[in-house]
C-alpha cells in the first residue's frame, strides 16, 4: 500500500491555493497541476508498506505531541528539472512544524521505516513538468505573492491509489493535535 503523511487543507485553502495555480497556468506553456482533492503538504512520505505495517506507521503519527498552530505559506518556489520544473509554495520556518517532523522521522525510525533522510523542505507541490512561457511575469508573481495563514488542526496517515485512471488519497488515521 502506497502511503504518506501529510497535512490537508479545508476548502477555503484549497481555493488560495488554486488561485495560485490559475496564476501558474497562465504563464506556462505546458505543466502538469495537482487537483483540489489531491491539495495537500506531505511531511514524510513512507511509499508502499505492507498491510501489517500500516497499524505501526499508525502508533507513529498517534504518539505526536504537538499543539494546533498556525502554518503561513509565504513564497512561490521551483524545483529545476530537464523536462520541466516543479513549483511549489513553501512554508515559513516554523518550530512546532519542525518538531511534529523530527518526532515522526524519529517514531518512524524506530520501527525500520525507510525514509529518505535528506534535508525537510516543506512546501506544497502545484505543478510538475511545468514549462515557463513568461519569465518576468512569473518573477513580478513572486514578489507580489500574499502570504496565506493555515490553522493547523490535525495531521493524517494517507493512502494513495489510482482508481478509475484518478490519482486518489484516502485518509487511513488522523491525529488531532492538541488545544493549548
Amino acid at each position: 500500500m502506497r502511503t504518506f503523511i501529510a497535512i490537508n487543507f479545508n476548502q477555503d485553502v484549497k481555493n488560495r491555493l488554486l488561485s495560485i495555480e490559475k496564476s501558474l497556468k497562465s504563464m506556462s506553456e505546458k505543466g502538469r497541476f495537482t487537483s483540489r482533492d489531491n491539495l495537500h503538504m506531505t511531511l514524510i512520505f513512507l511509499g508502499e508498506i505492507a498491510e501489517d505495517r500500516v497499524k505501526l506507521a499508525q502508533l507513529c503519527v498517534k504518539n505526536i505531541t504537538a499543539p494546533k498552530f498556525l502554518m503561513v505559506v509565504n513564497r512561490l518556489g521551483r524545483f529545476k528539472r530537464p523536462d520541466g520544473d516543479i513549483y511549489w509554495v513553501g512554508i515559513e520556518t516554523n518550530t512546532i512544524l519542525s518538531s511534529i517532523y523530527n518526532q515522526l522521522y524519529n517514531n518512524l525510525s524506530s520501527y525500520d521505516f525507510y525514509i529518505k533522510d535528506s534535508e525537510y523542505v516543506p512546501h506544497l507541490t502545484l505543478a510538475r513538468d511545468y514549462v515557463i512561457k513568461d519569465e518576468e511575469a512569473l518573477e513580478k508573481y513572486k514578489e507580489e505573492f500574499e502570504k496565506i495563514n493555515i490553522q493547523v488542526e490535525s495531521i493524517q496517515l494517507m493512502k494513495s491509489e489510482m482508481i478509475d485512471n484518478k490519482l486518489t488519497y484516502t485518509v487511513l488515521y488522523t491525529k488531532d493535535l492538541d488545544t493549548i
